[in-house]
């Protein structure tokens, strides 16, 4: 077993949340206060600048955070049965404060109304 060493508790990616990055509309696969990750067409290639900034929208709630400065912690290819993306993972820099009380909101979300 592979013993988890984040400091904080990971939220997974609910569907109709999108992270828009760099023209690309990626899919969220988790997030918690300190960053999140995301998968995207390999065909993108790997993101071109190691800072950056994103945004995070939720349909449902319409809730969106845009603009949230970060930096790249890891970028690698998955291979799955038939398909190939590249995985994202990013830490948040500098957020602002309102942008901070976005996300906390988003985190306390309810996942039972995917």
């Amino acid at each position: 077993m592979v013993e988890e060493r984040r400091r904080y508790k990971r939220v997974l990616g609910r569907s109709g949340v999108w992270v828009i990055c760099q023209d690309l509309v990626c899919r969220l696969l988790d997030v918690n206060r300190k960053g999140l990750s995301f998968t995207y067409p390999v065909e993108h290639g790997k993101l071109p600048e190691e800072f950056f900034e994103l945004d995070i929208i939720c349909e449902q709630s319409r809730v969106s955070l845009k603009k949230v400065p970060c930096q790249i912690v890891f970028e690698k290819t998955i291979t799955e049965e038939d398909s190939v993306t590249r995985r994202c993972g990013v830490r948040f820099l500098n957020l602002k404060m309102s942008q901070a009380v976005l996300l906390g909101n988003f985190l306390q979300e309810p996942e039972d109304d995917q």
